[in-house]
């Protein structure tokens, strides 16, 4: 994390060399690399758009999300996914398609569970076809 800090506050003073409230992130530009922050961002965007959940987390998932897709946690998972809603064809209401990776701030480093107990969440064991 700090280097990724770093050759953020690289790439910011190369974008904005006036100093433009770049230094509230932290990093050490002296010591950043301004290419691989921009090297790092593109390839982990890449096919990816930026989206918003209902409960207001923010973050990039696969560029063919949908509004009403489901975002999910899956025991073990190091990441949550997207899910969309299929076609029901026994009428519980459990059936998803596989959709991708989801990166959403706030739900990365095991946040999650502490969501799902304070909001009394609970899990629901679902079909992915």
């Amino acid at each position: 994390m700090e280097r990724h800090r770093n050759n953020f506050a690289a790439y910011w003073k190369l974008r904005f060399p006036a100093g433009e409230g770049g230094g509230r992130f932290g990093g050490d530009p002296g010591v950043g690399d301004a290419d691989q922050f921009w090297l790092d961002m593109r390839m982990s965007s890449e096919g990816r758009c930026f989206v918003i959940t209902k409960e207001g987390f923010v973050g990039l998932g696969p560029w063919v999300v949908e509004t009403g897709d489901v975002l999910c946690r899956i025991p073990g998972a190091k990441v949550p996914y997207v899910l969309g809603k299929t076609d029901d064809v026994d009428g519980d209401g459990s059936y998803y398609r596989f959709i991708g990776e989801a990166f959403l701030h706030g739900l990365m480093r095991g946040e999650v569970h502490g969501l799902i107990a304070s909001r009394g969440l609970q899990e629901e064991t679902i079909i992915i076809v």
